[in-house]
């Protein structure tokens, strides 16, 4: 998780360790800390081979290593470039039942701990640190991350409509949360605090950025609110069916850390069905919102997050995206993938996002199934909208939360 200042930015970084961390085993192996390795059951025949099919498979070496794993990072982000960087990932499973056990009641997803650095060819560098923990037979659910992050960006304008003002900005960002589940439901309820503190300069000077104030060059913005979500997919990374629903509804204010005060409400929904033995299809929709007339600070501002669509390119007072993408299983490693969607944000009202423009995407991409008994692929995607396009390494869904 990067600090950098839209909320696909802010994913990149993540999602390049989890698939620098696949894609790079595959291509040159990977590094563990053996000194602490154990194995946590009995593992038949090569670490990178399936006893069942013969295929490179990484199953057996992330049950079997304890330890981190020195990892690539490559980043494929228009906003900021190409670039690569290096992560220590250590993943954390459940034990697998013993023979003859009943199977676990319910999918149980793996603990895991990032350390990570990087940078592109635009002078954009980061680094950080997050933790995923998954307590009491996921019962309960805690997601932390400390970062510092250069970025350099264009802002386009309250709307996403202006010629583009290239600026460099220097930011922290600090999150915590926590969930537990709602007895033996899919529901979870629980908190979150956010802060991120950037400091700015555009290349034209503060004071000639149009629709900006002065406060919002050096600040922080900082909030905390309540979380309420629904998760019922069969697998995190590559969820062929299910529902992943995750709904926040924040006050950020001088009280909290920051220097703003406003309401901001984050809407993320998405929907998988598996319409063929072989076919997959999934849904997203997202929303962002800040509603009410309080200050929001440019570098928090709802956005169009979809690929092939530069992330900060179009921002606003409020966002919404929708987008479809249909997996064909070709074989049982190899999966071929097809996508579309649609983004629009208002510098208005909430009800303006009826009349607002739209932005559409398209694209197509590929799976390699990396970990079959875990349900983990990972590949490439490539990506056009109606302003740009992009190439996308993806690690199991492209809509990580």
């Amino acid at each position: 998780m990067t600090l950098c200042l839209s909320s696909r930015v802010r994913f990149v970084a993540l999602r390049s360790w989890l698939a620098g961390a696949a894609l790079g085993l595959g291509a040159a192996g990977a590094f563990a800390a053996e000194a602490a390795a154990e194995p946590t059951g009995p593992a038949q025949g090569s670490l990178f081979q399936d006893p069942e099919d013969g295929y490179f498979d990484l199953t057996q070496f992330i049950l079997s290593k304890r330890g981190f794993l020195a990892i690539p990072i490559v980043i494929t982000e228009p906003a900021i470039g190409y670039g690569g960087g290096a992560c220590l990932l250590f993943m954390k499973y459940a034990p697998e039942p013993p023979p003859g056990a009943p199977p676990p009641q319910r999918y149980v997803p793996p603990s895991f701990t990032a350390v990570a650095g990087g940078l592109t060819e635009n002078g954009t560098w980061f680094g950080g640190l997050a933790h995923m923990g998954i307590w009491q037979e996921d019962n309960l659910r805690y997601l932390g991350a400390l970062g510092r992050a250069h970025a350099v960006l264009k802002y386009y304008g309250n709307g996403g409509g202006g010629p583009g003002f290239s600026y460099e900005t220097d930011a922290w960002l600090l999150l915590q949360q926590i969930q537990k589940r709602v007895g033996d439901t899919n529901w979870f309820y629980g908190a979150k605090y956010l802060y991120l503190g950037p400091d700015t300069t555009f290349d034209l000077g503060n004071g000639s950025i149009p629709g900006l104030q002065p406060i919002e060059f050096d600040s922080a913005t900082a909030g905390a609110g309540a979380i309420v979500s629904y998760d019922s997919r069969n697998n995190n990374f590559t969820p062929t069916k299910g529902i992943k629903t995750e709904w926040f509804a924040g006050y950020y204010d001088e009280a909290l850390g920051g220097d703003f005060a406003y309401w901001r409400i984050d809407a993320f929904n998405v929907f998988f069905w598996e319409v063929a033995p072989a076919l997959s299809l999934g849904l997203r929709v997202e929303g962002h919102f800040t509603p009410g007339d309080g200050r929001v600070p440019f570098y928090h501002q709802p956005t169009i997050n979809l690929r092939g669509v530069p992330a900060a390119r179009f921002q606003g007072r409020h966002s919404l995206v929708t987008e479809l993408e249909l997996d064909w299983s070709v074989t049982p490693r190899w999966t071929l993938v097809v996508f579309g969607g649609d983004g629009r944000v208002t510098a208005g009202d909430m009800s303006d996002l009826a009349d607002a423009d739209d932005v559409f995407n398209y694209g197509a991409g590929f799976r390699y199934t990396l970990a079959r008994k875990l349900g983990i692929k990972g590949g490439l995607d490539f990506a056009w909208s109606d302003v740009d396009s992009g190439i996308y390494i993806t690690m199991g869904s492209a809509w990580p939360r």
